[in-house]
């Protein structure tokens, strides 16, 4: 897509888009950035089976109403190129763990907690993958496997930690 087409689908001027960023790399970075840090900002829940559920469908929401940026960003994370990308998408990964570790009450400063969280990103990452590209589960399957993996993954540290 050329600079003219971004402007014009941005309802702006190749001028003012030039002014703002100087590539459409620069572009990019920033649409990457804005959104590995949407999932932050998903308004606070409690702690607890409650809160997962919650914070679970409002990210399943953004994650439906922006599939082809989440797309995009899958894509990038399974074959890093640029790695300022890179850097913005494990920033964003550490603090989205931070958010698990509090929703089902695991200590932030346990490795193997962070582990068990990260392994469990990854099933995210493949069941959205089955959701939005295969087709192969719908969004209430995926909103149902998510919280109940993640409710198990916090039982699962807190009965084996020390």
């Amino acid at each position: 897509m050329s600079i003219r087409e971004l402007a014009e689908a941005a309802g702006t001027t190749r001028t003012n888009l030039h002014y703002y960023f100087r590539t459409k790399r620069d572009l990019y970075v920033e649409v990457v950035t804005r959104f590995a840090h949407l999932p932050l900002r998903l308004g606070p829940v409690e702690n607890g089976s409650t809160g997962v559920a919650e914070v679970l469908s409002r990210w399943l929401d953004l994650v439906e109403e922006n599939a082809e940026t989440f797309r995009a960003l899958l894509a990038s994370q399974l074959h890093p190129g640029d790695p300022e990308v890179g850097g913005v998408l494990t920033d964003s990964l550490v603090a989205w763990e931070d958010r698990l570790l509090g929703l089902v009450e695991l200590d932030p400063d346990d490795p193997s907690a962070r582990a068990a969280i990260r392994s469990y990103q990854a099933m995210v990452s493949g069941s959205c993958d089955q959701w939005l590209n295969r087709r192969a589960l719908t969004k209430p399957q995926v909103h149902a496997l998510l919280c109940s993996c993640l409710l198990a993954v916090g039982s699962a540290v807190r009965a084996t930690s020390p």
